[in-house]
């Protein structure tokens, strides 16, 4: 008979020492953890409490990442609606910033399906059966590919072209240089 399998990493319980969550943590730990952690010792919240406030701290946590993406995306957006604005306005395809990041115009086909009983039709005649179930990538990548060959995409789907702005991916990290608040939109 085979041996339970144990927990992952529970054989090393025991064999090396117990981590301190304290130790290494630095002056964020100490400055705000320490105090939030001897605040609800005082206040002996029961583990019943404790569980509770942790799923209502992240619940929180979520919602305010939840609308700061919301808000930062709109930024990004309108960033990028006002550079295409101002390379149509003066001709260019791209422009380079002064850290050397190239912004490109970029036009791309975008799809949607009007009527899948045509584009089921135009699957089977072109021999993609087996992409029947796939989801709606897969399916703008064939049209994609069929545009790219010079084909034409089924009946029951409209087409239209989106001019998008590509741009260099930002530095993250420790490394990256700090934004300034005049920066924030």
């Amino acid at each position: 008979m085979a041996k339970p399998k144990p927990k992952k990493w529970s054989n090393l319980v025991g064999k090396y020492p117990a981590a301190d969550p304290a130790k290494g943590e630095g002056e964020w730990f100490q400055g705000h953890v320490v105090p939030k952690m001897r605040d609800l010792e005082e206040r002996e919240v029961p583990l019943k409490g404790l569980m509770e406030l942790l799923t209502c701290q992240k619940r929180k946590k979520a919602e305010r990442e939840r609308r700061i993406s919301i808000e930062n995306n709109a930024a990004i957006r309108a960033c990028e609606l006002l550079i295409l604005k101002h390379l149509e306005r003066s001709g260019l395809e791209s422009v380079r910033a002064a850290d050397g990041g190239l912004f490109t115009k970029s036009n791309e086909p975008s799809f949607k399906v009007t009527d899948p009983e045509k584009v089921d039709k135009w699957i089977d005649d072109n021999g993609y059966q087996d992409l029947r179930k796939v989801d709606a990538n897969t399916l703008k990548a064939l049209f994609r590919k069929a545009l790219d060959a010079g084909e034409d995409v089924p009946d029951g789907v409209d087409i239209s072209v989106a001019t998008l702005l590509k741009s260099p991916k930002p530095e993250v990290g420790p490394s990256a240089k700090t934004d300034n608040e005049d920066n924030e939109l």
